[in-house]
């Protein structure tokens, strides 16, 4: 008969913001919760994941996450391991799979460990203790599984679970996420706040992008095609939310093509929804996605 006790789920992810992986981190965990399992959230200290697992009032447990390879995360993690039966410790990023192979040595933990991005292991030794040493491995899609089986790990230690977004009013509640951010009737009033803040024409085109300003979410492409744009469309605005290191590399391209007027950098976004809920139109010029969450959620 298979066990239906309830399960203790490690959740590993050093990372310093939170982007889309983050949210499905937290949709995930939430939703296990509700199906009776213990969940905690293994992140840097006061950092945004931190915050954001404070709302959801989940646990958490606080490593220094050093660097890939750190002994005292490790330490300190597999302690916490020790303490529990059968644990999971779910590396959620491929710094916290080292993480976790490192902990799980001398305990009975399963570990399970996603990939969220589209490109290979290049690194063997990486690829045999991060990834062939795991009892499972997710992935986002069939492409990035694709690439495993490429690099000779077996099909049946690689299981496909897209990324998702709750929808329905009972998916919303399950996965932690506030029924009130996905009502549409609210555009008016977000969109209303953002034209205040930003100094937009409430009555103007609004075309977004909701990403991390690293390089393969392109958007340079994006503001490269603005003088295009508005000389067919005179009243149009191209609205970036996030934050990264190209920031400053976009800056100067948007006044090189004379778009300080047209061209907004809102910073980090704690409540997505909003800005996706204001936008007339949103848009992706990633020449990279292991998935891009971020569109089944503007969706």
């Amino acid at each position: 008969m298979r066990d239906m006790r309830p399960l203790t789920i490690f959740h590993l992810n050093g990372e310093r913001g939170i982007r889309g992986g983050e949210r499905q981190l937290l949709y995930l965990a939430d939703y296990l919760r509700r199906r009776g399992h213990r969940n905690i959230i293994v992140c840097r200290k006061d950092h945004p994941l931190d915050l954001e697992t404070r709302s959801h009032n989940l646990d958490t447990l606080y490593l220094p996450f050093l660097n890939e390879w750190d002994p005292l995360s490790a330490w300190k993690l597999r302690r916490e391991l020790k303490k529990f039966k059968r644990p999971i410790v779910h590396a959620h990023t491929s710094h916290a799979a080292a993480l976790a192979f490192l902990a799980a040595q001398g305990t009975d933990a399963i570990k399970v460990v996603h990939r969220r991005v589209d490109f290979p292991v290049n690194n063997s030794l990486s690829l045999r203790l991060k990834y062939l040493s795991a009892d499972k491995i997710i992935t986002v899609s069939k492409m990035i599984k694709d690439i495993f089986l490429q690099q000779g790990i077996e099909s049946e230690s690689i299981d496909v679970a897209h990324d998702s977004c709750p929808q329905h009013y009972i998916e919303v509640v399950y996965s932690g996420v506030n029924p009130q951010l996905i009502q549409k009737r609210e555009q008016t009033k977000h969109r209303q706040t953002l034209a205040e803040r930003f100094h937009l024409n409430f009555q103007d085109i609004w075309i977004g992008n909701l990403a991390a300003l690293v390089p393969h979410k392109n958007q340079k492409t994006l503001i490269e095609a603005m003088p295009i744009v508005t000389s067919k469309i005179p009243n149009v605005h191209l609205l970036l939310a996030g934050e990264g290191p190209e920031h400053k590399k976009l800056i100067r391209l948007r006044r090189r093509l004379n778009l300080d007027t047209r061209v907004h950098f809102l910073g980090f976004q704690k409540e997505p929804f909003h800005i996706l809920q204001s936008l007339d139109l949103f848009v992706l010029a990633s020449w990279g996605e292991g998935m891009g969450s971020v569109l089944l959620e503007a969706m």
